[in-house]
């Protein structure tokens, strides 16, 4: 393995040009982005906001990374008699592309259910389905999408309440290509909060947040952070506890093998815990950082490479390169633009800017190391 200034050393990338995505800041929020196995097309998910109805919309792209293409982009309004839809992941899987979204009912809070939504498109962009996903409970919300045999699985959590507590419930729900849902496996202990980084790496959801108990009390706040390995049809394969006291500003991030990486705040002391796929605990990071919010992370060769936001709230983000056993950051210069969301896969970068007009573009390059 090569040591962290190395990796820095090597970041002289050369790289596609910008692939223009056609949007503006405004439109387009990006959370996640996945991968064919064609090793060429990736699926951009995200959500865009509309201000004239105060209302959030999904929104979908698909791009050919190796010709420099946008191949097709969906917008995804709520469902009727909705409020709201996110967009949360998207995958590929046979010859569609499918979405894993949450949908709003109500604006009022205490009206409001929270539902899992399933879109299905072909390869061209046609929407050829939707539906709901009828796990019981009264309040649904989608953390993962990975592709199957016979379609995808579908991660997430179950919160029903009374006055005084609320319950929590993890479920996964295989659902074939004809959009038929199989029998739901559902946890009654406890559940991961709705900013979880999940990931399905084959059989196994790997996952990370805030941990809420199967029963809590409307007057308590989980403080409780884990990492965890979930079999898809079973229980939990371990779980493990990355920070040694109480966190904030948490964000985490899988790579495709499995590995957990977690980048907290604490006014201006930065944590980075590294957990294994096998839930061995490989680090932990605790310095001074002049950036705290950290907006999208990633594994990045032997070093983890983040998108964050200065904690005097001004200027824009940064790009930086974090060694896991020390913490040490270093800015990194991949793409022009202020960076937005960052992701790897299959030894490659890819990285969302958008320029001083607010216009957005994804480069893509090699890791070199």
């Amino acid at each position: 393995m090569q040591t962290f200034a190395a990796v820095v050393a090597a970041l002289s990338i050369s790289h596609a040009q910008a692939l223009d995505l056609q949007v503006k800041d405004k439109q387009f929020d990006p959370g996640h982005i996945g991968f064919a196995p064609d090793g060429a097309r990736a699926c951009l998910a995200g959500s865009s906001f509309d201000p004239d109805v105060a209302q959030n919309s999904g929104e979908l792209m698909v791009v050919d990374y190796k010709r420099n293409a946008l191949l097709w982009k969906k917008h995804i309004p709520a469902p009727e008699d909705s409020v709201a839809l996110k967009a949360a992941q998207c995958t590929f899987s046979g010859d569609h592309v499918y979405v894993l979204a949450n949908v709003n009912t109500q604006s009022s809070q205490t009206l409001n259910q929270t539902l899992v939504y399933l879109y299905q498109f072909d390869a061209d962009g046609k929407q050829v389905g939707f539906k709901e996903l009828g796990v019981p409970g009264r309040n649904k919300f989608g953390y993962a999408i990975g592709p199957s045999a016979s379609g995808v699985q579908v991660a997430g959590y179950i919160k029903d309440d009374d006055k005084d507590f609320e319950y929590y419930s993890l479920f996964t729900i295989p659902v074939d290509k004809r959009l038929t849902e199989g029998k739901a496996n559902i946890r009654k202990t406890g559940a991961f909060g709705s900013s979880a980084a999940a990931r399905f790496v084959g059989e196994n959801l790997h996952i990370a947040d805030k941990f809420m108990p199967a029963k809590l009390s409307k007057n308590d706040l989980p403080s409780d952070y884990a990492h965890s390995r979930v079999l898809a049809n079973g229980g939990y394969a371990w779980s493990l506890r990355p920070y040694k006291k109480e966190v904030r500003n948490v964000k985490s991030a899988i790579s495709a093998q499995g590995a957990i990486y977690s980048l907290a705040d604490d006014y201006g002391t930065s944590m980075l815990g590294v957990t294994s796929a096998e839930g061995k605990q490989l680090s932990l990071a605790s310095y001074e950082s002049k950036f705290c919010k950290t907006r999208s992370i990633a594994e990045f060769g032997s070093a983890v490479i983040a998108v964050r936001q200065p904690c005097s709230g001004k200027g824009k983000a940064e790009l930086l390169s974090i060694a896991p056993a020390t913490g040490k950051e270093n800015p990194v210069v991949l793409a022009q633009g202020e960076p937005v969301f960052v992701t790897t896969n299959d030894g490659n970068w890819f990285l969302v800017t958008k320029d001083g007009k607010g216009r957005m573009a994804l480069d893509v390059g090699a890791i070199k190391e």
